[in-house]
């Protein structure tokens, strides 16, 4: 079943940016009419802009052919390939599927996809309670060992520490959180000092390795509630059917977050 927030969250998203569209879409037609050929331009930019934003949310095999047409035409009058008069035939015969679409979204009462269930049955499945305490455990053991003689990275092992113990039996965005704290401190300073310390080269090591192993983990658990996401979305929303949902690409604002195919937290040498 599919949790009416996760549906209506996405469904708010597009509707926003329809709305957006619609609007600069009408406020076009309104510039076409005049004399001014610069605002002209800028009014067919700001239509281009919004035209591609609510593309970057849409399956492609689900973004509807006016949406397709709309940034083509845009993209002609803009770098001098029609006249006003050849966007404003086009764009008039478009405004009509820009302004009616139906995005064929229905949330109902007896839907219900649990993202807190999803991820804590993939976590409990996955090794890292496990690792997380492991991790914990050396860096505790780096930190008491008396080798350590910079006060900034004795506070800062302190902080990594206590977030750790929060985030990992925290939400999804805790323990994404205190994971990705962890890796930018190692990246950009804990590997670099542990280094300068041979004493610590058991600890540095087991650390390492652990955190490699956890590393692993986590990429294997975004991906394992990326792909039951999409599965359930796609069982039950249309517009879903034929591409991937994306769920966790997206920012709180709703901005597409692209993927490098690189993870954020890979761990440096």
């Amino acid at each position: 079943m599919i949790n009416d927030k996760a549906v209506e969250f996405f469904s708010r998203i597009l509707n926003e940016r329809h709305a957006d569209l619609k609007k600069v879409s009408e406020e076009l037609i309104l510039e076409l009419a005049g004399e001014n050929v610069t605002e002209k331009k800028s009014a067919a930019q700001r239509v281009k802009d919004s035209a591609i934003y609510l593309r970057s949310i849409l399956p492609s095999s689900e973004a509807p052919g006016w949406l397709k047409d709309l940034i083509n035409y845009t993209q002609y009058f803009i770098e001098g390939s029609w006249n006003s008069g050849d966007l404003a035939k086009s764009h008039y015969r478009l405004l009509s599927s820009i302004l009616n679409h139906d995005w064929g979204i229905v949330v109902g009462e007896s839907s219900g996809l649990d993202f807190d269930g999803v991820f804590e049955f993939y976590r409990k499945e996955s090794r890292l309670p496990e690792l997380f305490d492991q991790i914990i455990s050396l860096l505790q053991s780096i930190k008491d060992s008396g080798e350590i003689d910079s006060l900034n990275i004795l506070e800062a092992l302190s902080k990594i520490i206590a977030t750790l113990r929060n985030g990992k039996e925290g939400s999804y965005f805790s323990l994404n959180g205190a994971w990705k704290f962890l890796m930018s401190f190692a990246n950009n300073y804990l590997w670099a000092e542990l280094e300068k310390v041979p004493l610590l080269g058991t600890a540095f090591e087991a650390l390492r390795k652990t955190v490699e192993d956890a590393d692993k983990e986590m990429k294997g658990l975004h991906s394992s509630i990326q792909l039951e996401l999409d599965r359930r979305v796609k069982e039950e929303v249309k517009v879903f059917r034929n591409s991937a949902v994306g769920f966790l690409t997206y920012s709180r604002y709703g901005e597409l977050l692209e993927d490098d195919g690189r993870s954020s937290t890979d761990i440096k040498a």
